[in-house]
Order: C-alpha cells, then structure tokens, then sequence
C-alpha cells in the first residue's frame, strides 16, 4: 500500500471561503479544516459553480482567505500581502483548466514554454523544461505543431504540460477527462497517476471516475460533509 509523504502541503483551519457577497448565499464554504501531505490525490464533491470558483481562487493563492488560516508548503497565505499571491501562486500551483485557454496559434512548446517567461530563465532553459514536461506527458513529438492542429486528447496533454511545467506541489484538475474518450481518459489518468506517485498533491474536480483518489471531500451546502479516506482507515487515520 502507497503510504504519504509525511511532509505537509496543505494545512488549514477554520478557513472560510467566499465572494464577498453575502447575498451570494451559494458562493460561501463554511469553516474547513484540512490537512493534505505529498503524494494525496484528493476528489472534491458537491460543490456549485461559484463554490468552486470561490474555493479555487482562495487555496489557488489569486484571493486572500475571507477568515481562517491557510498554510501552503509551509508558507501561511494568511500573513502575506496581496502582492505576494502571485508569486506563491506561480511557485507552487499548476492549473489545468475544464477551458484550456491555449493560444492556438503558437506551437505547443510555445503553449507550455508561457508560464516560464516571468522567471527570465533565458529561451534555451524555457525550452529545455518544456521539452521535459512534453515528454512527460507524451506528447513530445508534437511540439512544434501549432496547437489549433491538435485534438481533443493532445490538447488535454498541452494543457497538462504547461500546469507542470513550473513543478508546482499541487495540481488543480478541474474535468481532466472533459472531450476524452474512454481510451483516452485512461491514458490522461495515468499521466495524473504518475505525479501523485511522484509526490504532487492533486485536487480533481470531476465527475468521471477514470482515477481513484485515496481521499473523497464532499460538500454539501458548503459544509464538509463527509472527508472519507478510500485506502484502509487504520492505514489512513495516520494521514488524517
């Protein structure tokens, strides 16, 4: 049986999310506590759009915590300034989106060379880890194909590559499988599959069960209703 990384990726305590809108009911989760270590591949359940958006901007670091703590890697969001988000953000979480907002007219090493131009690493070393991720992903023989060329699966790929390419701790996956066929699904499980193993925390938002994740969180009216471990509980109680 896999057993965790004891390291600590996500921690957080009575942490309360929402739009800043009270009459938005919907968009709030109440108080949650969590705790996530390398290597945990987490599906989220029972949220609503703005829910979800709301819970993605705050633990994807694009918006301050309304209440609560939120500790990311051993470094407390809450205490950080707004203009440090970003910088937290690009550093430590990959985004691969159900919209996978590619530029079609660049090649797909230019797609996933994107997130990199901020850091000033130079054009060889931009190509040479986006070339690394490509292949990780397998799709390494395409990358000098401009994207609006690809299909469905191949831009799952690209959009998985450029989330990566930066070796975030944690991974949102909002509908992974959106567009795939049940073949193609498989293969974009294994993919995920292999940075679980490698010690990247996943977050998977879906409604295709194409990967099993050792841990179910499921909402409901932005309550944490259930937080069900999916391995053995004695196994699991260790990680909790």
């Amino acid at each position: 049986m896999m057993r965790f990384n004891e390291r600590v990726v996500i921690w957080t305590e009575a942490l309360e999310v929402c739009q800043c809108n009270t009459v938005l009911k919907e968009s709030w989760i109440q108080p949650l506590d969590l705790r996530a270590c390398r290597g945990e591949a987490i599906r989220i359940e029972g949220l609503g759009n703005r829910q979800k958006k709301a819970f993605m901007e705050v633990m994807g670091c694009m918006k301050m915590p309304h209440r609560g703590k939120y500790v990311l890697d051993y470094e407390d969001v809450c205490l950080m300034d707004k203009g440090s988000l970003p910088v937290l953000r690009n550093k430590k979480i990959g985004f691969m989106l159900k919209s996978d907002h590619l530029i079609d007219e660049l090649t797909v090493s230019e797609n996933v060379q994107m997130p990199l131009l901020p850091l000033s690493l130079g054009h060889i070393q931009n190509k040479i880890q986006a070339a690394a991720v490509l292949e990780r992903t397998g799709i390494e023989k395409r990358g000098d194909v401009a994207v609006s060329k690809l299909n469905a699966m191949e831009r799952r790929q690209v959009s998985l590559a450029r989330a990566i390419v930066k070796q975030p701790v944690m991974l949102f996956a909002d509908e992974p499988f959106y567009g795939l066929d049940t073949v193609e699904a498989q293969k974009m499980a294994g993919l995920l599959s292999s940075l679980q193993k490698d010690g990247m925390v996943l977050l998977l938002f879906s409604e295709a069960y194409c990967i099993e994740p050792h841990r179910v969180l499921r909402f409901k009216n932005g309550v944490l209703a259930e937080n069900r471990y999916t391995s053995d509980e004695e196994e699991a109680a260790k990680w909790a």
